[in-house]
Order: C-alpha cells, then sequence, then structure tokens
C-alpha cells in the first residue's frame, strides 16, 4: 500500500497544472547569505521556468538575481507553517504568479513544497480593463470638456492640462506645424515645475530620429532621454535645456502632410506604456477634431458676416463712376466694420516714385498729417512694395518706425494690392490703442482692397474708355482707311468708319450686319480665301490679306489690304474681330509698273549697249590714229546723245526734222552762215530720228575735215520735201556742200563708217534708200525713206500703266448686254450676287436676284424679260414651274444647275445647260447670244 501511495503521489505530483517545487532550508552561505536546495520539481515547473532536471542545485546558484524577498517568505512559512496565496511578478519573464508556501515535515527540516500558477493573462485582462474604464472616464470628462469651450487657446490649454495630470507627467502641450516644418509652440498647454514651450522651433531640432518617426506617422517614446543611443551628445544638451528626461509623441498626419504633434514630456525617467500612448493617440485626435470644429465654425461665421459685408460693398461701389466717390465709400465702411480710427488709401505712384494717400479720420476724408505721415512713411514704404499684408500689434513697440513714441496711432494692419507682381497700391487700418488683428479681419480687408482697387480700375477703365471712344471717333472720321469690327461669334458688323463709303462706293449701311454683305463684293477669285482670313482670325491669330472688290458706285475694280485681328475678352477667349482695310490699288499698280519699267530699262540699255559696241567696232575700221579715233568716238556718242536729248522732250510726238538738223549743224559749223536748211515742217519717228540725226552727224563731221564746213566760205545746203503716197508718205533729204576753190582732189579709196550707214542702214531699218558722192566741191548725200512709226533705242518714254482685272466677273472684252433685262433665279446667296455684278459690269439691268418659286413666278408675269439665268433647284427639289412660265412668254433662258444634264425634261432639251459651277464670263457670253438670236 505505501508502494501504491507514492505511485498515485508521484502521478499527481506530475499532472497537476500547477508548479510544485519541493525545496529544503541549506546552511548559511560563507558570505552569509541565505539559501536553498531544489529537492523536486514536478513537470509543470519545468515548462513553466523553462529548466531541466534541477533537482540538488542550490537557488543561488541556478538564479542569483533572486529578489532577497522570496527569502523572507520562505523563511516565514518554515516558522508559521505556511504563507497563505498571493500574487507576485517574477523578475524572469514578466509573469506574475500566485504562489501558495506549505512547510513539509517537521519545522527543523527546514523543508516546504511551493506551489505556483502562471495568472499574468487574468491580470492583464483585469488591468486591461480597469485601465479601460479609466481610459473610457477620461475620454468622456475630456469630451464634456472641449464641447463647452469656444476658443482655441482654452481647448488645447484644457485638454493638455487634463492629460498632463491624468499621467501625472511634467509638461504636455499640442504643436501645430506649417508646411515649412515648424512647430508653433505657442505657449499653450499643461506644465508642472517647468515653463512652457512658447518659441517656434523645428522638430529635428530634438534629434533626427523624431523627425523621421513623426513623418512616418510613427508614435515616438522614450523612457530616458539621457542613455537613448539614439541621442547625439548635442541632442541630450538639446533636452537638458528644457528640463527633458523622458518624452512620448503622437503625429497626426492629414493629407499625407505633418500638420501637429501631441508632446509629453517628463523631468524623470518614465516607462510609457501602451495604454498612456493610446490615450495621448485618442486626446490629440480629438483636441484636432475639436481644434477644426471651432474653426470651421468661426470660418462659416467669419465667411457670413464678410459676406454680407462684401457684399454691401460690393452693391455700394458698382452704381459709383467717380474715383473719389468709391475711395470715400469704401474708407467709410472699413472703418466701422473693422473699428478702425483712422483708414488710408495708397495709389503708387511710379512716376514720382512714392505712394499718394487719401484718407478717413473720425468719419472725415482728409489728407494725410504729415506731421507723423512722414515718420511712418518708410515703414509703409517697405510693408506695401514688399507685397504682404502686414499687422502689427503695436507701432510704438516696433523697431522697425522711426520716432514710434510720437504716432499717435498704435495698431496698424495693412494690405497691399499686387498688379502684374508689383504693387499698384493698399489700404492700411489704424487704432489708437494696441490689440491684435485676428486672421478674420485680416481676410476682410485683403478682400475688400481687392474689390475696392477692381472698382477703382472700373471707374479709371471706364473714364479712360469714354475719353478712348471720343478720340476712336474723331480717329475713325479722320481715317482714309476703313476701320470696322465684327462680333467673333456672330460676324455681324457692329462697326464700319466712314471710309468705307469712299473704298467700297456704297452707304455704310449697307455693310452693317450679315458678313455676306461685305464679301458679296469681293470677286469671286479672291472671296474663298478673304472668308478663310477671317476664319484665322476668329480661332486668335492676326493675319493680313489682300483681295480685289467691285467698287459699287463706279463698277471699278479696287485692290484692298485687311489687317484683321483678335479682341479677347477676359477668359481670354476672341468676342471680337476687327481690322483696317486699305486700298492699294495705286500701290499694286505702281509696283507692277515698275516692275515693267526695270524690264523694258534693262531691254534698252541692253540694246544702246550692243549698238555703241558696234559703232566702236566700226569707227576702229576707218580711224587712222588713236587720236583720229578718239575724236571720232567721242563725236559719235555725242551725236546719240544730243539725239536721246530731244527724243526726251518728245516722247510721243517725234522729233521735228529742222530741229534736228540745226543740232548737228550748230554743234560743228562755225557760223549760221555756212548752212542752209530748205523744207516744210516735218516730225520723223523716233527710230527715223535714231538713224537720220547719226547720218547728220557723220556728214557734219565729215564736211568739217574735208568738205564745206572745212573753209570760210564754204557753204552746206540740205533740203527737203514729203511725197505723198497712197500706202504711207515718204521724206525725200538732199545734203549738198559748195566749196570754193577745190584743192587738188582726189576721191576717198574706202568706203567710211558714215557712209555705210547712209547706204546700209537707211535703207535696212528705215525702208528706204541713201547715197552718198563725193565731188571737188564736196559731198553729195541722198537719203529717202517712209514716214512710219518706230521705237529708237534712244527714247526714254514709259511704258503706260496698267490696271486691275476683275477675274471672273470682269467682262471688258465681253459683248455688251446694254439694255436688256435679265432675270437670275438662284437661291445661293454667293453666286446670285457675283450674277448680279457681272451682269450689270455688261451693262444689262437685273431682275432679281430671286430664290423661291413664288416670287419668280410673279416676276416672270409682271416684268418685261429679254432674258433669264435658271436654277432648277430653289430648296425643295428640281422644279421646271418657272421654266415652261418663261417658254410660254417666249422669254430665252439658259440653265445654272448643279444637276446634271438627264435631271433635265426633254421638252428643254433645246435649252442650253451650264453645272456649277460655272465660268461667269461664259455665261454673259450665252446670253449674249441668246439675246441676239431672238431678236
Amino acid at each position: 500500500m505505501q508502494t501504491q501511495g507514492r505511485d498515485l503521489y508521484g502521478a499527481l505530483f506530475d499532472t497537476t497544472d500547477d508548479s510544485v517545487v519541493v525545496i529544503e532550508r541549506l546552511p548559511l552561505r560563507a558570505d552569509g547569505l541565505r539559501d536553498f536546495r531544489y529537492v523536486a520539481l514536478n513537470a509543470r515547473s519545468r515548462a513553466l521556468f523553462g529548466v531541466g532536471h534541477i533537482e540538488g542545485l542550490s537557488i543561488r546558484d541556478h538564479f542569483p538575481d533572486e529578489d532577497e524577498s522570496w527569502y523572507d517568505l520562505y523563511e516565514q512559512a518554515i516558522e508559521e507553517g505556511e504563507v497563505p496565496r498571493f500574487e507576485r511578478e517574477a523578475k524572469f519573464g514578466g509573469m506574475i504568479l500566485q504562489t501558495h508556501l506549505v512547510r513539509v515535515g517537521p519545522r527543523e527540516d527546514g523543508r516546504l513544497m511551493v506551489t505556483m500558477r502562471d495568472v499574468t493573462a487574468r491580470r492583464r485582462a483585469e488591468t486591461l480593463l480597469r485601465e479601460s474604464e479609466v481610459q473610457q472616464r477620461f475620454l468622456l470628462q475630456l469630451s464634456d470638456l472641449l464641447q463647452t469651450l469656444t476658443t482655441e487657446r482654452d481647448l488645447k490649454a484644457a485638454a493638455m492640462n487634463l492629460l498632463g495630470q491624468h499621467l501625472g507627467v511634467s509638461r504636455a502641450q499640442y504643436h501645430e506645424c506649417d508646411s515649412s516644418g515648424f512647430y508653433d509652440a505657442d505657449g499653450v498647454g499643461y506644465a508642472n515645475g517647468i515653463p512652457l514651450i512658447s518659441e517656434r522651433y523645428r522638430i529635428d531640432d530634438a534629434g533626427s530620429f523624431v523627425d523621421v518617426d513623426f513623418a512616418a506617422g510613427r508614435f515616438f517614446r522614450s523612457d530616458d532621454l539621457h542613455v537613448d543611443t539614439r541621442v547625439s551628445p548635442e541632442e541630450v544638451e538639446f533636452y537638458r535645456a528644457y528640463n527633458i528626461r523622458a518624452g512620448a509623441g503622437i503625429p497626426l498626419i492629414r493629407g499625407g502632410r505633418l500638420v501637429a504633434i501631441l508632446a509629453v514630456h517628463d523631468v524623470v525617467p518614465h516607462y510609457w506604456t501602451d495604454h498612456e500612448m493610446e490615450l495621448m493617440r485618442e486626446t490629440a485626435e480629438r483636441t484636432w477634431t475639436s481644434v477644426e470644429r471651432l474653426r470651421a465654425e468661426a470660418a462659416l461665421r467669419s465667411s457670413e458676416e464678410r459676406h454680407t459685408f462684401l457684399l454691401k460693398l460690393s452693391d455700394g461701389l458698382r452704381a459709383m463712376s467717380e474715383v473719389s466717390a468709391i475711395k470715400t465709400t469704401a474708407m467709410q465702411l472699413l472703418a466701422e466694420t473693422l473699428s478702425a480710427d483712422r483708414i488710408e488709401l495708397y495709389e503708387f505712384s511710379a512716376e514720382e516714385d512714392r505712394f499718394i494717400v487719401d484718407a478717413l479720420e473720425g468719419g472725415v476724408a482728409k489728407a494725410a498729417a504729415a506731421a507723423w505721415r512722414a515718420d511712418l512713411g518708410a515703414y509703409l514704404d517697405r510693408v506695401f512694395l514688399s507685397g504682404d499684408t502686414v499687422s502689427v500689434r503695436d507701432l510704438r513697440a516696433d523697431r522697425r518706425v522711426h520716432a514710434a513714441q510720437d504716432l499717435p496711432f498704435r495698431a496698424f494692419l495693412g494690405a497691399p494690392i499686387l498688379r502684374s507682381g508689383r504693387c499698384a497700391g493698399g489700404i492700411g487700418l489704424f487704432r489708437k490703442e494696441p490689440g491684435e488683428w485676428t486672421q478674420d479681419q485680416v481676410t476682410l480687408l485683403e478682400e475688400a482692397a481687392q474689390r475696392t482697387w477692381s472698382s477703382l480700375e472700373r471707374a479709371g477703365a471706364e473714364c479712360a474708355l469714354r475719353s478712348s471712344e471720343g478720340r476712336f471717333q474723331q480717329f475713325a472720321q479722320a481715317s482714309s482707311d476703313v476701320l470696322w469690327m465684327r462680333d467673333a461669334s456672330t460676324m455681324v458688323l457692329d462697326f464700319v468708319s466712314p471710309a468705307a463709303e469712299a473704298i467700297y462706293g456704297l452707304p455704310r449701311e449697307d455693310l452693317v450686319g450679315d458678313i455676306r454683305k461685305w464679301a458679296a463684293l469681293i470677286v469671286p477669285d479672291d472671296r474663298a480665301e478673304a472668308l478663310a482670313k477671317i476664319d484665322a482670325v476668329r480661332r486668335g491669330e492676326s493675319v493680313m490679306h489682300e483681295f480685289r472688290i467691285q467698287r459699287r458706285s463706279d463698277k471699278a475694280f479696287r485692290w484692298i489690304r485687311n489687317t484683321d485681328f483678335p479682341l479677347l475678352g477676359p477668359g481670354g477667349t476672341v468676342e471680337h474681330i476687327a481690322g483696317i482695310a486699305t486700298d492699294v490699288t495705286d500701290e499694286r499698280l505702281s509696283v507692277q509698273h515698275q516692275a515693267i519699267l526695270l524690264a523694258e530699262l534693262q531691254h534698252r540699255v541692253r540694246n544702246i549697249m550692243a549698238m555703241i559696241r558696234s559703232v566702236t567696232a566700226r569707227t576702229a575700221d576707218t580711224a587712222d590714229s588713236v587720236a583720229d579715233y578718239a575724236e571720232l568716238m567721242s563725236g559719235r556718242l555725242s551725236a546719240m546723245a544730243r539725239t536721246q536729248s530731244l527724243l526726251t522732250h518728245a516722247v510721243t510726238d517725234g522729233v521735228d526734222l529742222r530741229r534736228l538738223l540745226l543740232t548737228e549743224l550748230e554743234a560743228q559749223a562755225a557760223s549760221s552762215g555756212q548752212y542752209e536748211l530748205t523744207g516744210p515742217a516735218v516730225v520723223v519717228q523716233p527710230k527715223a530720228a535714231e538713224v537720220l540725226a547719226l547720218a547728220v552727224h557723220e556728214l557734219t563731221t565729215n564736211a568739217l575735215k574735208y568738205g564745206a564746213l572745212a573753209v570760210p566760205d564754204g557753204r552746206v545746203k540740205v533740203e527737203w520735201r514729203v511725197i505723198p503716197s497712197a500706202a504711207e508718205p515718204s521724206l525725200n533729204l538732199t545734203w549738198t556742200e559748195e566749196r570754193p576753190r577745190p584743192q587738188q582732189w582726189s576721191p576717198p579709196t574706202r568706203r567710211g563708217f558714215g557712209t555705210t550707214l547712209i547706204e546700209k542702214r537707211v535703207p535696212y531699218e528705215l525702208r528706204g534708200q541713201g547715197r552718198v558722192d563725193f565731188r571737188p566741191e564736196g559731198a553729195r548725200a541722198f537719203l529717202e525713206f517712209p514716214l512710219l512709226p518706230g521705237a529708237s533705242i534712244l527714247e526714254t518714254e514709259a511704258p503706260v500703266l496698267t490696271t486691275v482685272h476683275g477675274g471672273a466677273i470682269d467682262v471688258t472684252t465681253i459683248p455688251s448686254l446694254s439694255g436688256k433685262r435679265v432675270l437670275i433665279v438662284e437661291d445661293d446667296f454667293y453666286l446670285a450676287t457675283d450674277l448680279q455684278a457681272v451682269l450689270r459690269n455688261a451693262g444689262a439691268e437685273v431682275v432679281g436676284p430671286w430664290g423661291s418659286e413664288a416670287e419668280v413666278l410673279t416676276q416672270i408675269d409682271d416684268a418685261e424679260i429679254h432674258a433669264a439665268i435658271m436654277d432648277i433647284n430653289l430648296g425643295s427639289g428640281p422644279s421646271f414651274i418657272p421654266s415652261h412660265a418663261l417658254r410660254r412668254k417666249q422669254v430665252p433662258f439658259l440653265f445654272l444647275t448643279g444637276y446634271d444634264a438627264a435631271r433635265i425634261p426633254s421638252d428643254f432639251a433645246d435649252v442650253f445647260y451650264m453645272q456649277k459651277p460655272a465660268d461667269l464670263r461664259q455665261v454673259v457670253q450665252e446670253l449674249a447670244r441668246l439675246v441676239q438670236a431672238d431678236q
């Protein structure tokens, strides 16, 4: 039975859920410390403590760090027989153990049975439940408290005081973070024995590891910053300076950006539990939500108040057109709403490089007070030119203001007005007592300043516009060019200047409205491109283009140059298109004429050079020496020059023969007594004058050297007459030299330049004949040629000016339709007006044009018509009713249609058919043929 008992005891010992350990007391150690030895351990004990078979080992050897208080409990159980159950946290494993100590055997044996049970889970659950209840009571208290507060500072202070006292820490503050990474420590929060942080700072000043945690949205905590391995020596000094030993922080991330943190500090090491961190997170979230709620409510109230004020301001300024009234009204409303003792409106003058000031003080508009304005002026210049709104609580405490103690005003709020990145002006508010300006007041002033300035700009623009419109009207009235403007969406012509009447040849009223009125004046060849240019302007382009019109007043074709450009609205869209139209007909013709002149000049110069080259070569053949060559060449060039001078003075009439002869003889004869000219008045054409003048020069030169003019009493007699003829009259001219007392004489042995000119060139170029005889008394020459027209290479007559061709509607070479009444039946506007123009150009009286069947039938019945142009389709399909009506009245007509010939009935097979698009000149030719055939 004892063996069975021991087996049963062993089974119970090893299978129980509790840890059972039997220990016995050992004698005192050499160092005086108490110790116990393990006698027996069950399986649960080995699993609980993570040990093997340690029976026989001492507790101190195996667990040297065991707390001494355990040995006290062991001694107590041996003396008293038992220590009731108690719960205690073990050093190893962080377990909470429920322990029962019972003496086994006599007291002097010093043996104990230690029973232990792991109650960690239960105790932690109880703790969590208790902490949760505490947390819920705290959060409920916090929420109730936050609901009652109406200012941000009060709300932040209350939340941090409640949290700080609950945690028993030294400091708790809520800091907001701006976009540049700075935290605003506004001196609000909870502090116990240390000051609150009140200046702006960057979180990385306290350690980059803190900044990294916050940027990533992670909680930060450190039980002891002085020994934390993440903290550098410099950062330790930073914490010492702020009396921080332990720290924890909760970041708030909104929209991917860090917007605020809740920071808790302690002056002693502090173990931050998860429960405390969660409590801080909840407090941070609720504080943020409550602050945002207050801001939203305040923003809503402010927005409503601001909207009401701005609506009142806008309504008050909208009806005003005087700048001074707008300034006074705006300043009065702002002074009342923002409780300002003085308000100033500044306008920056770039010319004077200073601000021009209008002021309102005590409800009375007045000029700026120079006594103190001069002291504040430099400061205001810096403020407004910087472009930033400035809020000053007390000007006397601001070192930037000189002589601040003498200023009658203390608080200042100034909002500049920027235009194109530069300060254009601003508004400044002053109060006699120092004080803060709220953000709502700042915003209201900024918006009011913008609206006031916009009203001032609008009034100035309206004044300038009125002045500009007056000047524009004067300019438009005086301009010889056409100024015009159209609505970009409808293309309706809104404005056209008086010059249109002269350039287009019709009243201005006939152009206003539908763009087709203007386009109909453009010749068909140029119309499509002109309209395409207008469309390009509607898309925002600026263009220059030229086109031809037919002026209504005199039917003349004219070239017009249009410079077109878009006029943009506030949104950058094209609201109007405008342009300047100039009649450039004379300019175009001048350019063309200059081109013709240049070509003609090149042609004549080449011919003259060829003639000079020929004369040069032939002179070389007959000259006896260089001197003789130079003399002969000079004389012949002089003769050509004299002929050219004669032709210059008689460009189209030719040259008087007597004048031509005198020009040469007077140039070389010693006196007028040496020559005699006999004959009627005759004008020779330029070509004959060119040849004849050079022939006379050669005869005169020869006479001067060898003949009658070589002696004082020699004489030259020139006689001419005109021989009538059935074809063309001819000129007969005889040159006779008389030289008394002739010397021994022998005839020339070679034919010279002059002889060749008379006997060869006259027959070739003038279609006549010439002969020269040399006698002892002198030479005798005979010339005869028809007086035919011919151009000389020496003449200077300019080619006639060109004219403007009207393209498809120019019918100057087409048979006339004068006196004929022609009916036009056509529903296309442009084709109808083109037909109308071309028929009028041909002299016809146009009936119509008409685009409906009913109108056409009425005209056929009532009007006298000599011919007609018929479109088949007038909008509702092919119709031949008007054609039958014309046939009944025996009026000839032709079809002009987009259909092919197959759509025309067989009973109209004899009618001439033209398919669109047709040549308008051919239309006129066919109408002329119809009218002539009908006569």
